[in-house]
Formats: C-alpha cells, structure tokens, sequence
C-alpha cells in the first residue's frame, strides 16, 4: 500500500524562512537605530587608552562571556600591530573556567570579577562589562570594584539598567530581543577593531616620516 507524502516538511520550512525573515528584519531594523554618534564615542574610549599604554579588562555572562572573549581576541590582534609604539593590553575575565569556578566555590559566583579585577587592575585601566539585562549581581559588583580602584568602567547593556548607572559611558542597544542586542555587542567590538587596524596604519606612517629638524638655540640665532 502507498503512503502519502506527509505535508509537514514544506510547512515546517515555511515557519523556519518566516522566522529567519523575521530575525533579519528586526536585526536591520536595530542597527538602524543604532546610535552611531554614541558608538563612536564608546569606542574611542575603549581604544584610545589601549594606544595609550594601558589595560583593558572585558566581562561577562552567558552569550555575553562569549562575546567577551571575542572581543579580547579581535582587539589583541589589532592591538598586536601596535607592538613597539607602546600599546596596551585586553585580559578577558570571564575566560579562566579554573579561576572562575575557584572563587565561586571558595566565595562566591557574584565575585567571579570583581576579586580578579581587585588582583589585576590599577588606577587609569578601563573595565568593558556586557550585559544585555544590566542586572547580572557579578557584573554590577565589578562595576563598584572598578570605580572604587580608579578604572573607568564602560558598559554595553539592552537599556537603562542598574549597570548602566553605575558605569562612566554605557552604550543601549535599544533591543527588546536578547540575540538581536549580543548581536549588537559584537558587532561594535567589530566596529572597534576596525578602528584599531586603522589606526595603525596612521601610526606606521606618521614614525616613517622623517624628524622636523630642532630649532636653532637662542646663541646659535645671534
């Protein structure tokens, strides 16, 4: 006896091409109103002080650790062509699984950072923390440790948060959707990178450029 073809496997790929038609229009639809001008601004204070010689930690939770991570390996790379003109360092602290799990077990999961932070920091470091809900307990008490260090402490979060009012810049996604705003995220450590490769090829050639001659000594011009 035949078997009629089931009609499910058309149906379940019509309900797949609307949701990714969806997910699409929402993600165009949030890097439109994205808001380039504070972009812009957030990213030059995660970059400049890495050009400048100093440390940059990145934090966080979840999908957010990942993104993390991301960034510290993409601006590593952009800042590893910075070596030999004094560039800094980014350490992300949400990639030790021993470090982690030791100071959750020995203390607690809402100090995972903010101990790290306390051993590794100094005054005029800057601390990047991500969190979509700005609510994470771990995240808000490495925000507090930062500041009470002296390390700037910039945020990228969904919207208005408890986070974001803790940091010195917080950059809203504006996004409802959790995926759409790590999407986000990510895409400005992408934008940041960017700016770093740059901004390098600036550096390279403002050192090719010969030195200005010193100007003559008040005794030489008589």
């Amino acid at each position: 006896m035949k078997i009629a073809a089931s009609a499910e496997p058309n149906e379940s790929l019509r309900e797949i091409r609307g949701s990714v038609h969806d997910y699409v229009g929402d993600l165009r639809g949030a890097l439109d109103q994205l808001p380039t001008g504070d972009v812009a601004e957030f990213i030059a204070e995660l970059t400049d002080p890495l050009l400048e010689g100093r440390r940059v930690f990145v934090a966080g939770n979840g999908g957010s650790a990942t993104t993390a991570s991301h960034m510290a390996a993409d601006l590593s790379a952009a800042v590893d062509r910075h070596r030999g003109i004094g560039a800094g360092h980014i350490h992300c602290l949400s990639d030790s699984v021993a470090r982690i799990t030791a100071i959750a077990n020995d203390f607690s999961y809402d100090d995972v950072f903010s101990l790290q932070l306390r051993s590794l920091a100094a005054e005029g470091d800057v601390l990047v923390l991500i969190s979509i809900s700005g609510t994470s307990r771990n995240v808000l008490l490495a925000a507090e440790a930062a500041r009470k260090i002296g390390v700037r402490v910039l945020a990228m979060v969904g919207r208005e948060s408890d986070l974001s009012r803790l940091s010195d810049r917080a950059l809203a996604m504006g996004a409802g959707d959790y995926g759409i705003g790590e999407d986000l995220c990510l895409a400005v450590n992408h934008m940041a990178a960017r700016v770093l490769r740059r901004t390098r090829a600036v550096t390279v050639a403002e050192a090719a450029r010969p030195p200005a001659p010193p100007l003559p000594s008040p005794s030489a011009a008589r």
